[in-house]
């Protein structure tokens, strides 16, 4: 019988086998942030140890200890029973109020690999969203979002999306203005930055909370850059609708502007013609 373990062993030939008539070139690629030992009692997780060398540990290690066993979690494939019975000829009908229906690996995979074809041979590949973004996944080997694409560009192809919501429109934008990506190059060093700054401006970011994730995993290692800039007496803005957890780090060292939310771009066009009228801007 098939499994969830087993169906993503066999993921490769499945999508070969049952997906497609013929296979083409496929081209690889949230983060969990987690790491740790973990504790096992009767063969359930009990807690999740930090990685010795984290210099932050994660507060959300001991959630993930849990996640397994949440009530919330499915553990069997689900179809919505309206499609299950009449397929996309079902509609909308049955959505917000149809229960859903256990069916087996075996039949999950034959209804996706039958919508897949139909959707394909009546429309054509463009017409089939592949734009999963992956997040919880485990690991860059389990990349939701790697595996889905891989299937679908053996099925001849998808409609997906460039860039990410972590950039935003700066991987389009930025390359016009500073010739290049920016977001994703080498940036500057936390030794450089704790010679040489003077003045942290932290416009709109929580560094604390958004470096507690990672793509993989993570030690957490820009909490030891912050401690160090803390240690420093260095200056820091932060310009926020709400005070971050960063600015509460560094505690009365940390200046708090709160601009109304949708205002930041034009307290930026304020601030920059402030600067070059005041000649105070660097040429």
């Amino acid at each position: 019988m098939t499994n969830r373990r087993n169906l993503f062993r066999a993921a490769g030939a499945l999508a070969g086998a049952a997906f497609i008539p013929a296979a083409h070139a496929a081209s690889p690629k949230h983060p969990s942030g987690m790491n740790g030992v973990r504790t096992l009692k009767g063969g359930r997780i009990k807690r999740i140890e930090p990685f010795k060398r984290d210099l932050a540990p994660s507060l959300r290690l001991q959630a993930f200890a849990q996640q397994p066993y949440n009530h919330a979690r499915i553990r069997h494939p689900m179809v919505r029973k309206s499609w299950l019975e009449k397929g996309h000829r079902a509609g909308g009908e049955g959505r917000e109020s149809d229960p859903f229906v256990r069916v087996s690996w075996e039949k999950a995979a034959k209804l996706v690999a039958g919508e897949l074809k139909r959707v394909r041979e009546t429309y054509d590949p463009g017409a089939i969203w592949g734009g999963s973004y992956g997040w919880m996944r485990t690991s860059s080997v389990g990349n939701a979002r790697n595996l889905l694409q891989r299937v679908l560009n053996l099925n001849g192809g998808n409609t997906t999306y460039t860039g990410d919501y972590s950039t935003g429109c700066a991987q389009v934008v930025l390359p016009y203005v500073i010739g290049s990506n920016g977001v994703y190059e080498q940036v500057t060093s936390w030794e450089l930055i704790n010679e040489k700054t003077e003045l942290v401006v932290l416009w709109g970011a929580d560094p604390t909370i958004t470096n507690d994730i990672d793509w993989c995993t993570t030690i957490h290692e820009n909490a030891g850059g912050l401690r160090a800039l803390k240690a420093r007496d260095v200056k820091v803005v932060a310009i926020n609708p709400l005070k971050p957890d960063t600015a509460e780090c560094f505690g009365d060292k940390a200046q708090g502007i709160a601009p109304r939310p949708g205002t930041d771009v034009a307290m930026m066009l304020g601030s920059t013609s402030r600067a070059c009228a005041s000649g105070s801007s660097p040429k």
